[in-house]
């Protein structure tokens, strides 16, 4: 199942990535192709309304970027895309793009409080919060000893943490089951025999280093730290790593986190046992549903006749979650009135509840 799912994913970036050049040609090429799915409209208008705001304040090339989008085009969910297409605002469409509940006001409010500095414009919308955490079996994305080599006395050097291999950066061939749109990523970093005493900061890419470490080295030695490191989404790499003397560097994934994914209600129907109403009996009959089970809620409910050919005069007074504070059921009043015949009818109470799914 799990090759089906990377195929389809592999093949819909395929695609977004010829759609994303087209997206930048010149007007006139552009008539000759229109996207017909709305995940291809979608992706297509974003790169058009953006991508000359991304080479004018963060210096990448229009087609670089819509390539560095294409996966997140891809896996994003259908609806939050078709809204990203329509916001106003870079940081707002980023935002909701990735599941955040952001908008273009409050885009416009971090802007104006940002001074324009681009670390706080690039924090509206943050995914940096209500992030889930995903862990994920320890793989290999950095080895300099198996490609790029030794990392120079204040070097710095930046690397992606997603992509189908890691092999041009030393690390394994595969995807180490990194999705392409993670807000923040857990490494383990190792310094191997650094020449002098010394550290390593790893930051997102495209921000200024910070006056921080975070990994402490001696020379000769191994050392090595956990860390979380943000990332750089929708740019050509996702994180940078400075060191202060040389040294190779080994970087394993362990996990990673990302706005939450939508989620469907799991929901269960309750229903009460069939109760008889007597006909032309002035006082109404009160029953209800059984109490949702231990962590559902009660959303929603009705109450109905068991055979509605025979319930003629058969009235439903009032209905509704029931008023006592200690019980989650769904509550009718019946009545049966107006009608000639002897039999009683029967009627049922039903409810549904609902949870979030998850622990």
């Amino acid at each position: 199942m799990k090759s089906i799912w990377v195929k389809s994913i592999c093949t819909k970036s395929i695609w977004l990535g010829a759609l994303l050049a087209a997206s930048l040609l010149p007007a006139v090429a552009q008539d000759r192709y229109v996207p017909h799915t709305a995940r291809g409209q979608a992706a297509s208008a974003i790169v058009r309304q953006w991508s000359g705001h991304v080479h004018k304040v963060y210096g990448v090339a229009p087609m670089q970027w819509a390539r560095a989008m294409r996966e997140s085009f891809a896996q994003a969910d259908l609806a939050n895309l078709k809204k990203a297409a329509g916001m106003r605002t870079y940081e707002g469409m980023m935002g909701t793009l990735l599941g955040q509940r952001t908008s273009d006001a409050l885009a416009i409010d971090g802007l104006a409080r940002s001074q324009g500095t681009r670390a706080e414009v690039m924090a509206v919308g943050n995914p940096a919060r209500d992030l889930v955490y995903t862990m994920v079996t320890p793989c290999r994305i950095v080895d300099t000893r198996n490609a790029g080599g030794r990392m120079g006395a204040g070097e710095t050097r930046s690397f992606s943490s997603s992509g189908a291999s890691f092999v041009a950066q030393g690390g394994a061939d595969s995807d180490c089951a990194m999705p392409a749109d993670a807000s923040a990523v857990v490494l383990n970093a190792v310094a191997v025999t650094p020449d002098t005493d010394g550290y390593m900061t790893v930051y997102p890419y495209g921000f200024n280093r910070p006056n921080a470490a975070s990994l402490n080295y001696h020379a000769g030695r191994v050392a090595a730290n956990e860390i979380i490191a943000g990332q750089s989404l929708g740019q050509p790499q996702d994180f940078s790593v400075y060191t202060y003397a040389a040294a190779d560097l080994v970087i394993d994934v362990v996990g990673y986190f990302m706005a939450p994914r939508t989620t469907a209600l799991d929901c269960v129907q309750v229903r009460s046992d069939p109760v008889s109403i007597p006909r032309n009996i002035v006082p109404y009959i009160e029953f209800s549903t059984p109490n949702c089970p231990v962590g559902y809620s009660l959303t929603g409910g009705g109450c109905r006749a068991v055979d509605p050919q025979a319930a003629r005069g058969l009235y439903f007074l009032s209905f509704g979650k029931s008023p006592a504070s200690f019980t989650d059921s769904y509550q009718c009043h019946a009545q049966h009135v107006n009608d000639t015949g002897t039999e009683p009818s029967q009627a049922v109470a039903e409810g549904i509840c609902c949870r979030v799914p998850g622990r």
